[in-house]
């Protein structure tokens, strides 16, 4: 007897759907029709016209159907990125054993994941998801660009500038954003959230406990912080909010505004986060 061949599934997919799928395989099977009950042909289109997305593009891929959706609704991959809940599968791979082994090999045998992570959401010639150089501490001369394959992994310091350019491909370009450190030494994220310990060498058998990651959003928090700021815009519903603010724009005087700090001003070309200089 042939073995059967097993399912192919596509790079990210968990079989995990929150909330529940809500389509016609979720309608409830109505036995004996009641008094003011509508048409059948009314509740079948209730399910299958969705709000929002008429069309949720699934006979698109892991790497296309972001787009489409974007085409309808643009700042959706904003969206995404600002999902404020960590995934299990996120949790696995930030936690991952070799890849503590080779944090290890950086910073030592005690390991904190940094409370900043975030899922990059790089839509085809999309300008909002384009990142300006930018660093946190010294300042280096040398440009080096690094392709990194897919399913790898680049590692760098927090010294380190960085940018991201637009993804000029026909795919999306997805990665995650993770980052370690050194369980004594502070997180530095404006007192927004503090860091997890992921392992110890005082507890070779030590549980991470999530609890404190799945709390508040960050994002939020974040932008409570440059309320008093004249140039945000402001969204009519925050869960379709598709800019991104936070402490850092009070860091340097904003010179070149975009989508994100103007008002959604249409002559302003968007950016993922503020174009900022040095006073």
């Amino acid at each position: 007897m042939a073995a059967n061949k097993p399912k192919e599934v596509q790079p990210g997919y968990t079989g995990e759907c929150n909330p529940e799928i809500f389509n016609l395989s979720a309608r409830p099977e109505i036995k004996e029709k009641k008094p003011g009950q509508l048409p059948d042909e009314t509740i079948r289109k209730f399910f299958e016209d969705l709000p929002g997305f008429p069309d949720l593009y699934k006979e698109y891929g892991f790497f296309e159907r972001l787009s489409k959706i974007e085409e309808e609704f643009p700042g959706a991959n904003i969206i995404l990125h600002k999902y404020g809940v960590l995934p299990q599968a996120f949790k696995n791979l930030w936690t991952n054993d070799r890849l503590l082994n080779v944090v290890e090999q950086l910073i030592g045998p005690d390991i904190a994941g940094h409370p900043v992570w975030n899922l990059r959401t790089k839509t085809p010639q999309n300008e909002a998801t384009t990142v300006p150089w930018h660093q946190d501490i010294d300042l280096e001369k040398d440009i080096i660009t690094c392709p990194v394959p897919y399913g790898g992994m680049l590692l760098l310091n927090n010294m380190i500038p960085h940018r991201s350019l637009p993804n000029l491909s026909k795919q999306i370009r997805w990665s995650l954003d993770l980052r370690w450190q050194k369980p004594e030494k502070p997180a530095g994220f404006y007192g927004i959230r503090e860091h997890l310990l992921f392992r110890t060498s005082r507890d070779p058998g030590y549980k991470i406990d999530w609890s404190s990651f799945e709390g508040d959003n960050r994002w939020d928090i974040q932008k409570e912080y440059v309320n008093d700021l004249d140039v945000l815009p402001n969204a009519e519903d925050k869960d379709f909010d598709t800019t991104i603010q936070g402490p850092w724009m009070k860091k340097w005087d904003l010179v070149n505004h975009n989508t994100h700090t103007a008002k959604m001003d249409d002559d302003v070309k968007s950016t993922w986060h503020a174009q900022q200089v040095k006073a």
